[in-house]
């Protein structure tokens, strides 16, 4: 998907997220809608080239958006134990992040591990929290397998 930057493979091995920026000029890509690239190629005795690319193609920011809020979060947690769900939850209207999400975990001790290893820790450049999801009252439904967190 970085090919959407056209970005050669040494410069897309120190990307990170911190990395996307919002583009005045085109708000339809949200906070994709720039890549800074801090690790470009340097000349001779020179330190990393800093340049800033565009993004002009709406599928390529459309794969790290969905990237970033569906795929990599199942992954954010490999120490801690087997992720079964992970949940973004999501604006009705505007189909944007609302901040805040859901893990399963398939069992307490995993889940209470997560909790005490992530509380307060930095992700993406912003101080979460990690806590046992409260359970809602409702009439009725389906039960909850293992232990889900709020992130």
């Amino acid at each position: 998907m970085i090919y959407g930057w056209g970005l050669p493979r040494t410069e897309t091995s120190r990307l990170d997220l911190m990395d996307f920026g919002r583009n005045a000029k085109a708000p339809q890509f949200g906070r994709f809608g720039t890549l800074n690239v801090r690790y470009g190629k340097a000349k001779k005795g020179q330190p990393p080239r800093l340049r800033n690319v565009l993004s002009v193609m709406g599928w390529a920011v459309g794969s790290v958006e969905d990237y970033v809020e569906n795929v990599r979060p199942r992954f954010g947690f490999p120490d801690f134990g087997q992720v079964l769900e992970s949940i973004v939850m999501r604006d009705r209207e505007t189909n944007t992040s609302r901040g805040f999400g859901f893990v399963t975990f398939s069992s307490s001790p995993e889940a209470e591990a997560a909790i005490n290893g992530l509380n307060g820790q930095e992700l993406d450049g912003n101080l979460i929290t990690v806590s046992a999801a409260a359970s809602r009252p409702t009439g009725g439904g389906g039960r909850l397998q293992g232990q889900q967190l709020e992130i």
